[in-house]
């Protein structure tokens, strides 16, 4: 209890050493260790690795506007189907296991386009087979007849699986960085 009553104690002088003595006995300035060549029998250093590609600004507005695309048309996609024929048929689990892994690719898709990753556009181009393998099983599956909104569909489907692949192709060919 006392030693909270007590007034603090006056801070001990840092003590460093300004210099040391020599073997013959002279004083002479600390040195700092700095970087030597490397110690004989040690492992030779790793060579440099090259400089990673900076995300250019035309490289982040075609990633982002092929994102922007692929969303949209996936949206529109989704608008275009109409309501089912009949009765609502059954929703067999290949079936929820493409929605799902579509929604999850999309997701992926959306977040990489976004931040311009360098591989984003190869899950683009799962997202977009995905898609177009829906599409195809709609009136495979006997979910609705074939009208004019499943072209429509399939066209869009074909945009989102190509969009990507054309950013593929445009850094494989230099024409992209």
């Amino acid at each position: 209890m006392t030693a909270i009553l007590e007034p603090p104690a006056a801070p001990a002088a840092p003590t460093r050493p300004a210099a040391f003595l020599s073997p013959a006995g002279r004083t002479e300035p600390l040195r700092v260790a700095t970087a030597a060549a490397p110690l004989p029998g040690a492992a030779p250093a790793r060579p440099p690795r090259p400089p990673r590609p900076r995300r250019t600004l035309e490289r982040r507005l075609a990633y982002r506007g092929v994102g922007l695309l692929m969303l949209v048309a996936f949206i529109a996609a989704i608008e275009l189907t109409p309501t089912p024929d009949g009765l609502a048929p059954a929703v067999t689990a290949a079936d929820l296991l493409i929605a799902n892994a579509i929604l999850l690719t999309l997701a992926a898709v959306v977040c990489g386009m976004w931040a311009a990753r360098r591989w984003s556009p190869w899950v683009g181009a799962g997202f977009g087979g995905l898609l177009a393998v829906d599409v195809a099983l709609c009136p495979a599956t006997g979910h609705h007849a074939i009208g004019g909104w499943w072209y429509a569909q399939a066209a869009l489907s074909a945009v989102v699986l190509l969009a990507p692949v054309a950013l593929l192709v445009a850094r494989r060919t230099g024409r992209l960085r």
